[in-house]
């Protein structure tokens, strides 16, 4: 016989898809990006992008990982259960480093100038 999966209450799914939408804005904001760029990237109106984070409605599994891919987050940064402040934080403290010696091309903050011209993998 198959246990029965208690629905959740209508007050405990309203409250996670606020979540879902603060972690939304958060991510978006805290990459320059506007509801229109992520909209348009996702093929979707700025409006949309702006009710899902408001919570008024929830993104679809497929938004959210299209949401994740352009908006260069873990998915359960969207979900609003990991701290996005470390990873911003981060990337914020690497973008200056990433340009060394005056190069064009952004390098990983991990990688020397060395291991790419020994032609070792990236780390």
């Amino acid at each position: 016989m198959s246990k029965a999966i208690p629905s959740l209450p209508a007050s405990a799914w309203e409250t996670f898809s606020r979540r879902v939408g603060v972690a939304l804005a958060l991510q978006r904001r805290s990459r320059g990006l506007s509801q229109q760029q992520v909209g348009e990237a996702i093929g979707v109106e700025p409006e949309t992008i702006s009710r899902m984070e408001t919570g008024v409605i929830s993104p679809s599994l497929k938004r959210l990982y299209q949401l994740a891919v352009v908006l260069d987050c873990p998915l359960d940064a969207l979900l609003g259960r990991a701290s996005v402040l470390p990873h911003d934080l981060l990337r914020q403290l690497s973008d200056p480093l990433s340009l060394q010696d005056g190069d064009d091309q952004p390098r990983s903050p991990m990688r020397s100038k060395s291991s790419e011209q020994d032609g070792d993998p990236e780390i």
